[in-house]
């Protein structure tokens, strides 16, 4: 293995939060090479990196952090430190390897450059001329291929989506940099994330068979991985901007781009079903779950009732005591189907601000055993609504809001179909407004927390002094031997503190203003 691959994996592997069941021989006996020629251990590999990928875009209870700094989920509860992320006033990230939540920044990080590393591993014997066989003895060259470029795909482009930089292996000598510094920006690592979705896709379309079975419990053809490339490719390109300015200065083509993927995504939901440990819609488990007086563990933010009342009565952040808000009036449909209200408040502590408060819990995706880890329990890959939202908005941000208008106004649509709700207006401001109510509503902790916290970023909906990206894990930055920095705290409000010039702490002028 090259010298600097190796040296990644190592640095990746202390932090890994994603399970591996490789079954590594005596590493005095075998080298990584040679680990891969065995009877089936490149395939996988190559599902590692599928299923390590997956559950990291899916990031179990360190997902929350960011729907916390996204006013999606709501907290006072210090596990994880959940509260400090979601706090009022914002505080900044805590970069320190000794702070208890330090996994909402190392995990995404380990999780895909875990990924990325396992699926060069791949191509590199794929490019040595050597096939990718199975334990049986059956050719997976193919399958290994595309399955590498998607993992690859994701992985970097959801690595340029989270943090402010970042380092491109792609396997290749030639490709190789100085290991010095993390010197690729977010919009260089998010552009080789596409580069390599749309690799997935040609070897996709170029292959004679097609069986994409590296995830357990899930199956899609060809047709349908196809579509979920090009859905994710849209939402990493539209994930972007770390502030509305950015988000418009990238141009008609870029979203002219956003739209084509997003034209080309899934058209219908592509649900899990749960087959075992492997693959876990971990953030969506952890923000579903109920407490026994019915209020959420991870609440549903005040910010989700706020948007839907149609008195314009309903406050922003949550009255003193003894005040127990009554349920929201609302004219979408979906709403009361999608969470359940109640007066008790569970683990929300008033001595923690009782601003953070809320009487609504999540059920959509909940069933009878208040847990997505059992046989037969469902959640979704990819939701067709968020295909809906991202041609919507990527014409809209083209310049185009009357066709943005007709895409949210379509009759087939959810906000129409289930949520019963009048047209909207063919402005930029109505249409922003409609974009921002779906994503809470429609999309809220499904398919991990990036589509929620990326929308709110580029459109400066997110609250004064939230950091609108991760800082290289401090662990990380040893590996360099750079120092710990960080991002975010109301006293930094609209800081441009990137290395690439990049709004780093999102001004007061979001949903509503800072405490």
């Amino acid at each position: 293995m090259n010298k600097i691959l190796t040296f990644l994996a190592l640095s990746t592997l202390m932090l890994a939060s994603c399970k591996r069941d490789l079954q590594f021989e005596d590493p005095n006996k075998l080298t990584y090479e040679e680990y891969l020629k065995l009877p089936g251990a490149a395939v996988k590999v190559g599902s590692g990196a599928m299923i390590g990928m997956l559950n990291t875009v899916m990031n179990g209870e360190f997902g929350q952090h960011l729907l916390c700094m996204a006013d999606q989920v709501t907290t006072t509860n210090r596990y994880n430190e959940f509260w400090d992320w979601a706090q009022e006033p914002r505080l900044a990230i805590k970069n320190a390897d000794t702070y208890g939540g330090y996994g909402a920044i190392s995990s995404y990080w380990a999780g895909f450059a875990q990924s990325n590393l396992d699926a060069n591993a791949i191509l590199l014997q794929i490019r040595a001329g050597e096939p990718i066989k199975d334990a049986n003895g059956n050719d997976r060259t193919s399958d290994s291929k595309i399955a590498a470029y998607f993992a690859k795909g994701i992985s970097n482009g959801y690595l340029g989506a989270l943090y402010d930089r970042g380092i491109i292996v792609n396997g290749r000598s030639s490709d190789v940099p100085t290991f010095t510094d993390y010197p690729d920006s977010y919009k260089k690592m998010v552009e080789n994330g596409v580069a390599y979705m749309d690799s997935a896709v040609a070897a996709a379309n170029a292959a004679t068979s097609f069986n994409f079975d590296f995830v357990p419990g899930f199956a899609v053809n060809k047709t349908q991985f196809i579509a979920w490339c090009n859905g994710f490719a849209a939402r990493m390109m539209a994930s972007v901007a770390r502030d509305n300015a950015e988000a418009v200065a990238l141009g008609a083509s870029w979203w002219n781009k956003v739209y084509d993927y997003a034209n080309a995504a899934p058209s219908t939901d592509l649900i899990y079903s749960y087959a075992n440990e492997s693959v876990y819609p971990g953030t969506l488990d952890w923000a579903i779950y109920l407490l026994s007086d019915g209020a959420g563990y991870l609440p549903v933010d005040i910010k989700v009732a706020h948007l839907v009342d149609r008195t314009g009565t309903y406050p922003n952040y949550y009255p003193a005591a003894p005040t127990v808000l009554a349920p929201v009036q609302t004219d979408d449909a979906r709403f009361g189907v999608y969470f359940g209200y109640t007066p008790n408040f569970g683990f929300l502590r008033a001595d923690r601000n009782r601003g953070l408060f809320t009487n609504y819990a999540r059920v959509r995706w909940d069933n009878a055993f208040n847990y997505l880890a059992v046989p037969g329990a469902v959640s979704p890959f990819w939701q067709n609504e968020e295909t809906a939202l991202l041609k919507a908005e990527a014409k809209l941000m083209a310049g185009d809001a009357a066709a943005a208008a007709a895409i949210l106004n379509s009759p087939s649509y959810s906000r129409k179909a289930l949520g019963n709700l009048p047209n909207v207006a063919a402005t930029a401001a109505d249409i922003k407004k409609a974009l921002h109510w779906e994503y809470a509503v429609c999309i809220d902790a499904a398919s991990g927390p990036l589509p929620v916290f990326a929308f709110m970023r580029r459109h400066n909906l997110l609250i004064g002094g939230t950091a609108t990206e991760l800082p290289v894990p401090l662990q990380q930055m040893k590996v360099v031997g750079g120092n710990a920095y960080t991002f975010g705290g109301k006293a930094n409000a609209g800081a441009k503190e990137g290395k690439f010039n990049e709004v780093t702490t999102a001004a007061n002028v979001g949903w509503k203003l800072s405490q």
